[in-house]
């Protein structure tokens, strides 16, 4: 049940969302709550989230017991260990195969020019973030 509300998110249209032109996450919180309650593509995707988080979280207690009911005793702990193993190398694999997936979108050639910070700096007297960034030596 929750592999096809995934899919089905992911392939979802989310129409007619509005976000304010700004950098502020609780404006930008704010403002999705609002979508939530004014645009039906947004709900319908809260509600087809909601269900897929919570047949996911069915998911350990049944796998737990179904392992517990089918294996004999004597060889439980061999089971839960193999199980175990396997479950955080799916893990493990899932994570590399994200980062692959977006490594792809990261373009060198287009990476913002490096920020050259004077002790005279006026932008960055004016620009707290520049300031701090020049500040801690990120840039």
């Amino acid at each position: 049940m929750t592999m096809p509300l995934y899919i089905l998110l992911f392939i979802f249209p989310i129409d007619q969302l509005s976000l304010p032109n700004t950098t502020n996450s609780v404006i930008l919180f704010f403002s999705l709550l609002g979508d939530l309650v004014t645009n039906p593509w947004i709900l319908t995707l809260f509600i087809i989230s909601l269900f897929a988080s919570a047949a996911q979280s069915a998911n350990t207690p049944n796998w737990l017991a179904l392992i517990t009911d089918v294996n004999l005793p004597e060889h439980r702990g061999a089971v839960f260990s193999i199980a175990n193993l396997f479950n955080s190398f799916g893990r493990t694999v899932g994570n590399l195969g994200d980062w692959g997936r977006f490594g792809n979108f990261i373009d060198v050639s287009r990476q913002p020019k490096r920020l050259h910070c004077d002790d005279d700096d006026s932008a960055a007297a004016a620009d707290p973030i520049r300031a701090m960034l020049c500040d801690y030596g990120e840039v």
